[in-house]
């Protein structure tokens, strides 16, 4: 235990800083960086505001960040320091304000625009060794002159500096390794002892220093109507490097910072953003050409596109979204696809599919609190509540039995959420499975990449963590009905 209370107290690629450090650099690191400042500055304004929407609004940051980047024309170094300044806040924000509070009395009633900045700051001085403290600290008072009343600009260029003068911020003094765990690595504590009731503590401290490290930038591309090799030398001659997933076929992962929406093959429908689990669930759904197909709760699409294409396009593939700007999305990937079998529908799937059914196969890619997508979304850990697990717990079973009711004799259903909360994966099928005796599991293990068949212990049960093969948090379930 002592040996483990070392490695929380300092946090994987946590810097620490000296003011003897902090001022060699303020008087002779003036070089490189200053032919960045204004660009740098213009940046971290942008970041800003992102990092105020996300935490004071509510609004997803990936989404802002794309947007925003769009408008500013901002490519390169710039975009890349965006997302590195938004994103790393928002994975480390819980560990950046007990740093700050720290320093502060009275930190939690500053004003929201006054904590972001001075957490936004304090980021760069501890987190991110390219940017030398003094820039880190001057450009932070700026945003404060910019944007806070004046009674604030002193206390924030004063609590910059003690951050920039150290000493190492190591947590320390907590009352157990829990709370330790949660601080270092920035995770509420709720979902901490959440996990820890359900794995060993090493697991454990793999798992959240996973989430907190970006996840690979991966897209599906469509091989039936594009051949993989040729299209990794088309966006090779764009400038765009890539590189085949280590164990899914028609994944790539993209390494150069793009916009992938802006691609042609986006807007052709060869290439759509996904994470290799995800990619997975129609392989397990394993739709045949001429079957009668729902998906769902379909939108963004990529799933519904993916049946269509596993059948050959041959069938029916019906698409269920009941939100209209997500219809909308959904809409669009299906007309991007190149199929001829998908119906969108705008509506409850409920509702709709009672029209249709039966049908021979039957998605279900439930809405969910996206506790297994961290490392892309990390303001979702802030903004998920225990009692959110119960809630959607609630309307996936009702989903799940409207489901199985639309299904025909000898049917397979494929349940999927992004999520490894039991609540909304195993425990919610084994209710269905008691409540329905006319179903039963089904075993897909055949339908696994090798690499992932050792995290495949229950037939028909399938739940991946992060920190086991790189992809997102995911929870898979396959039943048929007898």
């Amino acid at each position: 235990m002592a040996f483990l209370l070392r490695i929380l107290t300092v946090a994987s690629g946590v810097n620490g800083l000296d003011k003897g450090k902090w001022r060699q650099a303020s008087n002779g690191m003036q070089l490189a960086d200053d032919l960045h400042r204004v660009q740098d500055m213009s940046v971290r304004a942008i970041a800003l505001a992102i990092i105020d929407r996300v935490l004071e609004k509510g609004e997803h940051a990936n989404q802002l960040l794309s947007l925003e980047a769009s408008k500013g024309g901002l490519k390169g170094r710039d975009r890349a320091f965006l997302w590195e300044l938004t994103l790393g806040v928002l994975r480390w924000l819980g560990r950046l304000d007990w740093i700050l509070s720290s320093h502060i009395k009275g930190y939690q009633q500053l004003p929201p625009e006054v904590k972001n900045i001075l957490r936004l700051s304090a980021y760069q001085l501890v987190f991110m060794d390219r940017v030398p403290p003094y820039s880190a600290v001057d450009e932070g008072v700026k945003l404060a002159k910019e944007q806070c009343p004046s009674k604030y600009h002193g206390l924030v260029n004063a609590v910059l500096r003690k951050v920039a003068g150290g000493p190492y911020p190591a947590v320390i003094g907590q009352r157990s390794a829990l709370s330790a765990l949660s601080i270092a690595y920035a995770h509420p504590l709720w979902l901490v002892k959440r996990w820890r009731l359900r794995m060993e503590m090493l697991d454990l401290l793999q798992l959240v220093r996973c989430n907190n490290t970006p996840a690979p930038f991966s897209v599906w591309v469509n091989t039936h109507l594009v051949d993989l090799p040729y299209l990794r030398k088309e966006l090779k001659a764009m400038g765009i490097e890539s590189k085949p997933h280590p164990f899914m076929e028609e994944v790539i992962i993209i390494l150069t910072p793009v916009d992938i929406t802006r691609l042609p093959f986006f807007k052709s429908g060869l290439i759509h953003p996904q994470d290799p689990a995800s990619a997975l669930v129609i392989k397990v759904l394993d739709p045949r050409a001429g079957e009668k197909v729902l998906d769902a709760c379909a939108a963004p699409g990529i799933k519904t596109v993916q049946a269509a294409w596993a059948m050959e396009n041959q069938g029916e593939v019906l698409a269920c979204e009941v939100d209209p700007y997500r219809f909308r999305v959904l809409k669009e990937t299906c007309d991007r696809s190149g199929s001829t079998i998908i119906s969108a529908m705008l509506g409850d799937a409920v509702e709709v599919a009672g029209k249709w059914a039966p049908f021979q196969r039957i998605l279900l890619d439930a809405p969910c609190t996206d506790l297994g997508t961290i490392r892309r979304h990390p303001e979702i850990k802030w903004r998920r509540r225990e009692e959110d697990i119960r809630a959607f717990a609630k309307k996936q079973l009702r989903l799940l039995k409207n489901a199985i009711e639309a299904l025909n004799p000898g049917g397979t259903l494929v349940y999927s959420v992004c999520s490894t909360e039991p609540e909304e994966g195993e425990s919610l099928i084994d209710a269905i499975l008691q409540h329905c005796p006319q179903l039963e599991p089904v075993d897909f293990r055949d339908r696994l990449p090798e690499a992932l068949r050792p995290f495949y212990r229950r037939p028909g049960f399938l739940t991946l963590y992060p920190h086991h093969a790189g992809t997102d948090g995911f929870f898979i379930a396959k039943v048929r009905r007898t």
